[in-house]
């Protein structure tokens, strides 16, 4: 026990320095920070949010869903045809091209899921604060109106066809995949027909992503307190961030104390 103890302590130790070096690291930066956000305040905070503004409202979002939605389509559409193609020709016996063909797969799914994620950004930017109370003072602002919602409809349509050509196509290539990305319990039944090494590769990707999302929780806590300074963003951005992280906190650990008990399944 006392051994156990010692090794203990003597972890600790050493793992002070490292943590005692970021500690005083994140006090320089904060402090650089909040010099940096008295000075943007003072001198050209006014000039970010018009150029931002104007970007947003010239170009980002009379343009944005259509343009990104077509550029990502064509990727895809590349993507999906150099996978079938792979796995039209393949002999049965060479395992890195079908390897290649199913990363082609995934590249393209990324793009679909981040095309989605961009759908619902401009939809909900376009409606928002201060470029909502621009588009209503303009003539056009009906039109805008029908053309977002009619964009933002088709972009999810599309990127709905895609993700089922996609699943179809690896479904083929692994015919003990299952389910429909139109059934709502679609990721269930696909982790369900996983072999144990496809649901190992799974936990190890979420376990990635729930790491990366802690760090990124806290950088967007700090740019919301900057901004909270500079442009007076209110209690709201930093109450969401906090929420979000609260929640992907709690669901791990309460995920992680129920399969304990429960063996792990």
């Amino acid at each position: 026990m006392n051994q156990e103890v010692k090794r203990i302590k003597q972890e600790d130790k050493k793992a002070l320095k490292g943590f005692s070096i970021w500690m005083i690291a994140a006090l320089i930066i904060g402090v650089l920070a909040g010099m940096m956000t008295s000075l943007a305040e003072f001198f050209f905070a006014d000039d970010i949010v018009s150029i931002l503004t104007g970007f947003m409202q010239n170009i980002v979002l009379p343009y944005g869903m259509p343009v990104v939605t077509a550029i990502i389509l064509i990727v895809v559409v590349v993507l999906y045809n150099k996978g079938k193609k792979m796995f039209l020709s393949w002999d049965g016996d060479d395992e890195e091209v079908m390897d290649k063909a199913e990363e082609y797969l995934s590249y393209a799914v990324w793009l679909t899921s981040m095309n989605m994620i961009w759908l619902y950004f401009i939809f909900g930017a376009t409606f928002t604060g201060d470029m909502w109370e621009e588009l209503k003072y303009n003539d056009g602002s009906f039109s805008t109106l029908v053309w977002t919602l009619l964009f933002f409809i088709l972009g999810l349509v599309v990127v709905s066809v895609e993700q089922q050509k996609l699943v179809n196509l690896t479904k083929q290539i692994n015919p003990e995949k299952q389910g429909s990305v139109f059934d709502t319990k679609f990721q269930k039944k696909w982790e369900a027909s996983c072999d144990e090494a496809e649901k190992l590769q799974i936990y190890k990707c979420a376990f990635k992503a729930y790491n990366v999302v802690q760090i990124e929780c806290v950088v967007l806590w700090l740019l919301c307190l900057m901004g909270g300074f500079i442009w007076d963003f209110g209690i709201l951005p930093i109450a969401l961030i906090t929420i979000i992280w609260g929640t992907m906190t709690t669901v791990y650990c309460f995920e992680s104390i129920r399969l304990s008990k429960k063996g792990g399944k």
